[in-house]
């Protein structure tokens, strides 16, 4: 077993985390967060057009989220959210709504500056997040079994290029 593999037993974990929620709260601080602050220093940071940090968030998310063994955390959390109503208040608070909040200022930062038509970004941001929830429920579940899986690049290419074409303004 993994446990016998890293020498550990499973009293060992309570010895640090006093129940199984507290365990999970640790794992998605620890490897979810930082991610999170990553992306938010990115759109604080960005220099380029918004198109640009649109692409460069939606493709670090699936590489460094969804793309990975992260991804069943959010799997977890649509399946089981209303057997772990705590669990799925604390994901909704230290996750959903920080991710929520990045994509919104990321709009309203193209907004301001002329590169995005002057849409409702709180209503966008979950147009723009479905999608890529759709692709990370699909990897984990009806992918590796499909008849025609879905290509993950191809599909947020053509993803990216639906956002941009009806979020950039005309010149």
């Amino acid at each position: 077993s993994q446990r016998a593999r890293a020498g550990v037993s499973k009293g060992t974990l309570y010895l640090y985390f006093d129940s199984k929620e507290n365990l999970f709260k640790s794992v998605v601080r620890t490897n979810m967060l930082p991610l999170l602050e990553e992306a938010e220093g990115m759109v604080d940071r960005y220099e380029g057009h918004s198109a640009d940090l649109l692409r460069d968030l939606i493709l670090g998310w699936w590489a460094s989220v969804a793309d990975t063994k992260l991804n069943g955390i959010s799997k977890l959390m649509m399946a089981e959210s209303g057997n772990f109503p705590e669990l799925a208040q604390f994901y909704h608070a230290e996750v959903i709504t920080r991710c929520d909040a990045t994509i919104v200022r990321m709009l309203e930062r193209g907004i301001r500056r002329g590169e995005f038509r002057a849409i409702d970004a709180e209503h966008m941001k979950r147009v723009i997040v479905a999608p890529v929830l759709m692709l990370m429920l699909w990897s984990q579940s009806f992918g590796p079994c499909a008849i025609e899986p879905v290509e993950p690049g191809a599909y947020l290419d053509n993803f990216i290029d639906l956002c941009l074409n009806g979020l950039l303004t005309k010149s």
